[in-house]
C-alpha cells in the first residue's frame, strides 16, 4: 500500500497540483482524476499490444479456415491498425485526456468488430464471445472506473445489436447473446467501480502520508536550522557585532533570500541603527549602513510593534515602507520580524528578494520568527557578556591602580622604619625597637598581600605572560632559599632544601616556578609550629617531568577540606578566617593557576596532626599549549 500510495502521489505531482501540506479535498479529487488520465495514457501501449495480439491471432484463424473472408480481414485489419496508431500518438501527445481517448478508441473498435461480423456473415455467438472478452480486457487494463467501463459496455451492446440487424447469423435466439453482453457489461462495470474505489482510498491515504511526511520534514528542517543558528550565535556571544553579522548572513542563506538587514534600537536616541547587512551591491550596503531610522518613522515599525511577522508581497501594493526607498534599496518584496527583549521591541530583522514578488512560504515565515526570537536572546546575552567584560576590565584596572598606589606609601613606611631601626635618626630604647619591628613585620605582611592581589588580578585578566627559558633546579632553589624573609621563620622550625638534584634542567618560566615553590614554602611555614619544612626534588623520566615537593610537620588538613584548599580565599588549615600571619588564602590558588599555566599539576597529601605534602609536577619541556600562549603573549 505504501509503494502504491507513493506511486499515486508521484502521479499527483506530475499533474502539477499544489503541495500536499496545502491540498484540499477538491484539489485532491482533481489531482486523482488527472493522475487517472495519465495512468490510462501510460497503459495505452500495453493495451494496444494485447489487442493486436489477440485480434491478430483470431484473424489468422479466420484467414486459414474462411478464405472467402480474406478481403474483409485485410480491410478491417488496416482500419484497426490505423486506429491503434492514432490512439498511441494521441495518448502520448495529450496524456491529460487519457480515458476519453481510450474509451473513444474502444468504442470505434467495437464498431469495427461488429461491421466485420455483419459483413462476413459471421456467427453471432462468436461475436458475443469476442465482445465479452473485449469488455473483460478493458476492465482489467484501464482504471477508468464505472463511467468509462459503462460507456464501453453500452457501445458494445449497441454495436452487437446493429450487427444482428446488418446480417450476423444467430443459431439461437438473439436474446441470449444480448443477455450475456449486458451481464458482462454490468459485471465489468461493477469491477471497474470497485477498483476505482480502492485506488481512490489508496490515493487519499498516500496524500495523508505525504502530508505527514512533509510536515515532519519541515519540522526537522526548522529544528535543525534553529539548532545550527543557536550554535553559530553561541560561538560569537562575546562580540555583539559579530553575533549580528552571523545572524544576518545565516538568515539570508537558510531562507534563500537575496538580502537581509538587521537593525537594533538605540534606546537613548530612539533610532534604529543597522548593525548587519548582506546581499545587495556594495554601494547599497554603504547607504544602508549610513542611514539611521527614527523609531516610528516608518509604518513598518508600528506594524512590528503589534505583529510578530510583517509581509510585503509587492512593493507597488503596500504602504508600510516608502516605495522609493524600497526601489533604491533594491527590494521588491520583504518579510520582517521584530527582535524582542521580553515584550519590548529592541530591533528587527528583514529579508526578501530583489525581483521576486508574491507571498513567502510557511517555512520561511516560521524560520524568520524563530531566528528573531533566537536573536533577541543571543544579542541580549552578548550585550551582558560585553558588560561583564567591561566591568571586569574596570575592576582589574582599579585593583591594579589601587595596589600600586598602596605599595608606594607602604614602601615609604618601610624605608622610614628601617631608618629608625638602624637608629639613623637617633637612639631608640628597647620598647621603641620592638614597636618598630612589629610595624615592619606587619608592613611586609601587607606588602605580600598586595603582591598576591596583583598576581591574582593578572591571572584573572590573562595579563600574566610566560617567558620560556632554560635554567637549573639548583638556581631556583637557591633563589627561593635566599628570598625567604626572617618574618616567615620560627625558631622551632627547620627549613631544609634538597640539593641532590640541582643538576636537573627545566625549560619553563623561571620566575613563575620560583613563585610556585615560594608560596608553598610560605604556606608550610605558616602552619608549622615546630619540626621541619623540607623542599625536595625528584625526576620522573617516564613522564618527562620534574616533581617539587614541600613537606611539613604541621597540623595537617582535614580530609573534607582537601578538595577546596586551592580555591580562592581558602586557608590551608581549612579555616576561612584570617589567622595570625596567615594572609587571606590566595597563595595556594596562585600555585594551582601558575602550575596549570606552565603545563603542570599540583596535588596534596595530608593527615590531620601529622603534616602535609604538596607536590608540583612540571614538564621538562613546555607543552605545545604553553608555547602557543607564550607566542600569543
Amino acid at each position: 500500500m505504501a509503494d502504491k500510495g507513493a506511486s499515486l502521489w508521484r502521479l499527483l505531482l506530475d499533474a502539477g497540483v499544489e503541495s500536499p501540506e496545502t491540498a484540499t479535498s477538491e484539489s485532491i479529487l482533481r489531482a486523482y482524476r488527472d493522475a487517472t488520465n495519465r495512468l490510462i495514457a501510460q497503459r495505452v501501449p500495453l493495451a494496444t499490444a494485447i489487442f493486436l495480439f489477440f485480434v491478430g491471432s483470431a484473424s489468422l484463424l479466420e484467414w486459414i479456415y474462411f478464405p472467402e473472408r480474406r478481403h474483409s480481414l485485410l480491410l478491417i485489419g488496416a482500419v484497426e491498425l490505423t486506429l491503434c496508431l492514432a490512439q498511441l500518438a494521441l495518448a502520448r501527445r495529450r496524456p491529460d485526456v487519457g480515458w476519453p481517448v481510450a474509451a473513444g478508441f474502444y468504442v470505434a473498435l467495437a464498431g469495427c468488430l461488429s461491421w466485420y461480423f455483419a459483413n462476413a456473415s459471421g456467427n453471432a455467438e462468436m461475436h458475443a464471445l469476442a465482445m465479452s472478452l473485449f469488455l473483460g480486457g478493458t476492465a482489467v487494463v484501464y482504471p477508468w472506473g464505472a463511467q468509462g467501463q459503462a460507456a464501453v459496455s453500452i457501445a458494445t451492446v449497441v454495436a452487437y445489436v446493429w450487427a444482428l440487424a446488418a446480417g450476423t447469423v444467430a443459431r439461437q435466439p438473439e436474446a441470449y447473446d444480448v443477455f450475456v453482453l449486458i451481464t458482462s457489461g454490468l459485471v465489468t462495470t461493477l469491477g471497474a467501480h470497485l477498483i476505482a474505489q480502492h485506488r481512490w482510498v489508496a490515493f487519499q491515504h498516500a496524500t495523508e502520508m505525504r502530508r505527514a511526511a512533509v510536515r515532519q520534514r519541515q519540522e526537522t528542517e526548522v529544528s535543525n536550522a534553529l539548532l545550527n543558528l543557536a550554535e553559530a550565535l553561541n560561538a560569537t556571544l562575546g562580540d555583539p557585532g559579530q553575533t549580528a553579522e552571523r545572524l544576518n548572513e545565516y538568515t539570508r542563506t537558510a531562507l534563500g533570500f537575496d538580502w537581509t538587514l538587521t537593525y537594533l534600537l538605540e534606546e537613548t536616541r530612539q533610532i534604529f541603527r543597522n548593525v548587519a547587512v548582506s546581499g545587495p551591491r556594495q554601494e547599497v550596503i554603504d547607504e544602508i549602513r549610513a542611514v539611521e531610522l527614527a523609531r516610528g518613522s516608518l509604518p513598518l515599525h508600528d506594524a512590528l510593534e503589534r505583529e510578530d511577522l510583517v509581509e510585503i508581497d509587492d512593493r507597488d501594493e503596500q504602504s508600510l515602507v516608502p516605495l522609493k526607498l524600497m526601489q533604491r534599496w533594491q527590494a521588491r518584496s520583504l518579510l520582517a520580524s521584530p527582535i524582542a527583549r521580553g515584550k519590548r521591541m529592541v530591533g528587527m530583522i528583514l529579508g526578501g528578494y530583489v525581483e521576486r514578488r508574491g507571498p513567502f512560504d510557511a517555512t520561511q515565515r516560521r524560520l524568520l520568527k524563530g531566528f528573531a526570537q533566537h536573536a533577541g536572546v543571543a544579542l541580549e546575552n552578548a550585550r551582558l557578556i560585553e558588560t561583564v567584560r567591561e566591568a571586569d576590565r574596570i575592576k582589574s584596572e582599579f585593583v591594579a591602580t589601587i595596589s600600586h598606589e598602596l605599595r608606594t606609601p607602604l614602601n615609604v613606611i618601610l624605608g622610614y622604619t628601617d631608618l629608625l631601626g638602624e637608629q639613623a635618626l637617633g637612639d631608640l630604647n628597647p620598647e621603641q625597637q620592638d614597636a618598630l619591628s612589629r610595624v615592619r613585620l606587619r608592613s611586609l605582611h601587607l606588602l605580600d598581600l598586595i603582591q598576591d592581589i596583583l598576581d591574582i588580578n593578572r591571572l584573572e585578566s590573562g595579563r600574566l605572560p610566560l617567558h620560556i627559558d632554560d635554567f637549573s633546579v639548583g638556581d631556583v632553589l637557591d633563589t627561593v632559599r635566599n628570598a625567604v624573609p626572617p618574618a616567615w621563620r620560627r625558631p622551632e622550625v627547620e627549613l631544609r632544601f634538597d640539593t641532590s638534584q640541582d643538576h636537573l634542567v627545566l625549560r619553563s618560566d623561571r620566575p613563575k616556578v620560583e613563585m610556585v615553590i615560594r608560596n608553598l614554602v610560605h604556606n608550610a611555614l605558616k602552619f608549622t609550629d615546630r619540626g621541619t619544612v623540607e623542599v625536595g626534588v625528584r625526576p620522573r623520566p617516564s613522564a618527562r617531568a620534574v616533581e617539587f615537593t614541600v613537606h611539613d610537620t604541621g597540623a595537617g588538613i582535614p580530609a573534607d577540606e582537601l578538595p577546596r584548599i586551592f580555591d580562592m580565599f581558602r586557608q590551608a588549615n581549612g579555616s576561612k578566617r584570617l589567622v595570625e600571619g596567615g594572609g587571606v588564602g590566595l597563595g595556594l590558588y596562585i600555585v594551582r593557576r601558575l602550575a596549570e599555566a606552565l603545563g603542570g599539576t599540583v596535588t596534596v597529601q595530608s593527615e590531620l596532626g601529622a603534616g602535609s605534602q604538596f607536590t608540583v609536577s612540571l614538564p621538562v619541556e613546555p607543552p605545545r599549549a604553553v608555547l602557543l600562549q607564550e607566542f600569543s603573549d
